[in-house]
């Protein structure tokens, strides 16, 4: 791989667009391009492996204009930037050097954060390029790709706002339903990026992302939303529609709940039996439900703990509202419950939940069925609930839950108290949470997921 003489990049977008072009020339010298969804991910992966360690080792003084190349002194500074952080945090830096100023300077600061930071950055950049393919005859889209497109914005909600609502002899229900306009408004974009129309997202398998978070260093409870960024402006119209006063703040550096030396640990949320039956929403409960999570953060030490509960959510395409209406059409001609429930079973969540998170939360598909608990479902009313369901728009979803100290003991403790408080989202003829612990390489992937918001299909429900 040699750059034509005298050639040099002036901007990433051309560097960028130069390696694909390189990828697609060793795709087709091999004669494996264009290849199918199924065929084509290794052999390009291993291609695109050759072509960053060639670019990787081109002398970048020779490659880049004045203007585009990082000076040694920025590098350096760089460099000495990102030496305290946590792994994860240096490779989103990496990323965000990427995007910013190319791939070559990102390779440049990589190298003076050790070889295994450069090793992993090196097969971050492996994805990255696969996921830059799809113009090129790829059909299949990188999740890491859609999730560096992703914008991360605090957003704050001023308490005489809300103390205004309560005295005007409204309930927390009442705000809720101001959070759930919010919600719909993200989900009815995020819709019709799929059908044709107006394209919040801009890419395959759109989402949003929203989370509760307690950095490890700091006691504050925050509430985040990410979204494409070209959307920012959208997001805040539709958030200052409904809450004037809100405050949206982007976080350029993105929030770190992990304590570096300490304990991590997490869980995914399922459903305990099929998800096309609904758990209990907000419009039922008596307290405010976001108060009991809230209560379980609270608890944190100032210093050297930190949590989120991140909540991933990607429109349906209208398949699971069928499975809906397949099961209540089988109750209505007499089919035993557990028998009309296998005709809809499946994955997914639905705006329902994310009504709960002031009202938001959600879980995942169980692949076995309580068969003892389904049999004491009154027909009539599980019917009447799944009406309820269908009449919302259903998102697919993901719900993880991280907590991060200085001891196994404590973390553990903390992560058994957000759980049990999704306890409160129980529907006794309907549905209830579970989670999944994460452990080894499945607790690997949890953090990696966290880290860049990639939505996961085999972990989401509706």
């Amino acid at each position: 791989m040699v750059l034509e003489s005298g050639q040099k990049f002036a901007s990433p977008k051309e560097e960028i667009d130069w390696l694909k072009q390189q990828l697609q020339a060793k795709m087709q010298e091999a004669g494996k391009f264009p290849l199918s969804k199924e065929t084509a991910f290794e052999p390009a992966k291993e291609a695109a492996k050759e072509v960053i360690k060639e670019y990787s080792v081109q002398p970048f003084e020779q490659t880049l204009t004045l203007k585009h190349k990082l000076s040694e002194k920025e590098v350096g500074a760089r460099v000495l930037e990102l030496k305290p952080e946590v792994h994860d945090r240096q490779i989103e830096e990496l990323l965000g050097i990427l995007e910013e100023r190319g791939i070559a300077n990102a390779i440049s600061v990589s190298r003076g954060l050790g070889p295994h930071i450069e090793d992993d950055f090196h097969r971050v950049l492996v994805q990255y390029l696969l996921g830059q393919m799809d113009k090129l005859g790829f059909k299949f889209s990188s999740d890491l790709s859609l999730s560096l497109g992703m914008a991360l914005y605090e957003i704050t909600f001023p308490q005489e706002q809300v103390k205004e609502v309560l005295q005007e002899g409204k309930t927390f229900k009442d705000l809720v339903s101001k959070m759930e306009q919010l919600y719909s408004g993200l989900a009815a974009l995020s819709a019709s990026s799929q059908k044709g129309g107006f394209k919040l997202f801009s890419k395959p398998k759109p989402y949003f992302v929203l989370e509760l978070a307690v950095p490890a260093f700091g006691e504050e409870i925050s509430f985040y939303v990410a979204v494409p960024r070209e959307k920012a402006l959208i997001l805040e119209k539709q958030l200052l529609a409904i809450f004037p006063r809100a405050q949206l703040k982007e976080e350029k550096n993105d929030y770190n709940i992990f304590n570096f030396g300490g304990v991590t640990l997490g869980a995914v949320a399922k459903l305990k039996t099929s998800s096309v039956l609904p758990i209990r929403t907000y419009d039922k409960l008596n307290v405010d439900p976001m108060e009991i999570i809230s209560n379980a953060f609270s608890k944190l030490e100032k210093e050297g703990e930190g949590a989120v509960m991140q909540i991933i959510v990607s429109p349906s395409d209208g398949s699971f509202f069928q499975r809906i209406q397949d099961v209540i059409k089988a109750i209505r001609k007499g089919e035993p419950l557990p028998k009309a429930l296998s005709s809809g079973s499946g994955s997914g969540l639905g705006k329902a939940f994310l009504e709960a998170f002031t009202g938001l939360i959600t879980g995942a598909p169980s692949k076995k069925k309580d068969e003892s608990q389904l049999g004491k479902l009154v027909n009539e009313e599980v019917i009447n609930l799944l009406n309820v369901k269908a009449s919302r728009d259903l998102m697919r979803t993901n719900i993880r839950l991280l907590f991060s100290g200085k001891t196994k003991e404590e973390v553990v403790g903390h992560l058994n108290e957000l759980k049990s408080a999704f306890s409160q989202f129980t529907e006794p003829n309907g549905n209830s949470f579970i989670f999944k612990d994460c452990e080894g390489k499945k607790l690997d992937k949890l953090f990696y997921q966290f880290a860049f918001r990639i939505f996961d299909k085999n972990e989401a429900f509706y």
